[in-house]
């Protein structure tokens, strides 16, 4: 079981630091990992099918009799008093034989469902790596976006200053600083609500981990990821833990159908006792001044073998065919996973691919973008432009600049999405250091426990 621990103020700075706090801290983690036990434990249920249940029993009981008369030969007063008692215990064993299959099917059926509740304790991880993941990026492109923005402000800033300055000089009109004005408005708003988005993130963060943030490295390195859509779609197959959940819910689903069946099958059953009987009577007789005591004991053994065989059971064919729909469910539910798995890994492919090459184009528009802003503003200089074409080409500016970073979060978004869809975000494949919990531990240690 993963013990929890807080940051006592220190701060996270990489991508590995977060998932590890995440992995420690995550309550939801903790829940998921309890369940799993739960399941284990009944592996051990369906197991006892097949062991004895063995029974002690033990009675006693006081008979106290009186009888009031008289002594025929001298018409004197009799009372008796007769009091018994009666001890009894035993101890019974109850053995089953045979169940129609019913013990086996659900050992089966039991497996299979522990198996499948530790892939979607795998895939609880990975929800939670991917969500902080997803804080981890939003606060590292709010960064970028902010330190641009505040860039931007001193930009017009200036260009404000300058523009008030020719106007006091005769060289610009009111029109060209209302507009310079306008356009720092307009940065200073987009900067404070930069602002407001990166607290929010960063709440999020903490949330998630349990610590605040540093200085955020860039955790991009996807050369690892298989280069077709193709070899994806084939690791996601063998790795994808919802999948994998499927295929052994389907397993359990089909396992029930036999445990439905047993239903119209025979039992055997036998059943071995053996028991003791004490027994005191006492005796006091008034009318001849006599009393007795007298003690007898009893030891019984028998041994039952007992089969029934059904003749007609209402509910039977009932289970048999919900078992089968449910089954059929299962079957399905396989192929509907895998064409979600599929579908979200050819849109989260199309998005990496496409907002890989978009970076490279709004990096070129940036580098044409400033060339532009340049000679504009030697033209304005030069009174052959007005003020207004440089705020626009500095607008132009910083929205390339905003698209470069904005493609780059998405890039990395998709990736680590194509990561988590072929089954890669475990503690394992991140290489975190971690004390990573194991599951089969308790599997192990349960499933043949009496």
């Amino acid at each position: 079981m993963v013990t929890s621990f807080s940051c006592y103020g220190e701060k996270v700075t990489t991508l590995s630091q977060a998932l590890e706090k995440a992995y420690a801290n995550n309550a939801k983690l903790s829940q998921e990992q309890a369940k799993v036990r739960a399941s284990n434990n009944d592996v051990s249920k369906a197991k006892a099918g097949w062991r004895p249940s063995i029974t002690a029993n033990a009675s006693g009981t006081t008979n106290v009799t009186n009888t009031n008369g008289t002594s025929d030969a001298s018409n004197t007063p009799a009372n008796n008093r007769v009091k018994q008692r009666q001890l009894k215990y035993g101890v019974g064993l109850q053995q089953n034989l045979y169940q129609g299959g019913q013990t086996q099917a659900q050992i089966e059926r039991t497996e299979n469902e522990s198996i499948a509740a530790k892939h979607n304790l795998t895939q609880s991880g990975q929800d939670i790596f991917y969500k902080t993941i997803q804080a981890y990026l939003d606060i590292i492109q709010k960064v970028e976006e902010i330190v641009l923005l505040k860039k931007n402000k001193e930009v017009l800033s200036q260009t404000l200053q300058a523009a008030k300055h020719k106007f006091d000089a005769g060289e610009e009109t009111r029109t060209s600083v209302a507009q310079a004005e306008a356009e720092l408005n307009d940065g200073e708003g987009k900067l404070s609500l930069a602002v407001a988005q990166l607290e929010g993130y960063r709440a999020n963060f903490i949330q998630l981990t349990g610590c605040d943030v540093g200085d955020l490295q860039d955790p991009a390195n996807f050369s690892d990821l298989p280069q077709t859509l193709e070899l994806m779609v084939e690791r996601a197959n063998e790795n994808n833990p919802q999948l994998q959940s499927a295929a052994f819910s389907a397993k359990a689903a089909s396992a029930a159908i036999n445990e439905a069946k047993a239903g119209w099958k025979p039992t055997v059953d036998v059943s071995v006792n053996a028991g003791r009987t004490n027994n005191i009577t006492n005796g006091k007789y008034e009318g001849i001044s006599q009393s007795s005591t007298s003690r007898s004991n009893a030891t019984s053994y028998d041994a039952t073998l007992q089969v029934k065989v059904p003749l007609y059971n209402p509910t039977a064919n009932a289970d048999i065919r919900k078992a089968h729909e449910s089954s059929e469910a299962a079957r399905v539910g396989i192929e509907e996973t895998r064409r979600t798995i599929v579908s979200n890994l050819a849109a989260a492919y199309a998005s990496f691919q496409a907002s890989k090459s978009n970076i490279d184009c709004y990096e070129a528009k940036v580098k044409a973008t400033k060339v532009s802003l340049a000679g504009t503003m030697q033209e304005i200089e030069v009174g052959s432009k007005i003020l207004l074409e440089g705020l626009r080409e500095q607008a132009k500016l910083i929205d390339a600049q905003l698209k470069v970073i904005q493609s780059r979060a998405q890039w990395r978004q998709s990736g680590f999405q194509l990561r988590s869809l072929m089954g890669l975000l475990t503690p394992e494949n991140l290489k975190l250091n971690v004390a990573t919990y194991d599951p089969d531990v308790y599997y192990n240690k349960v499933r043949n426990k009496w």
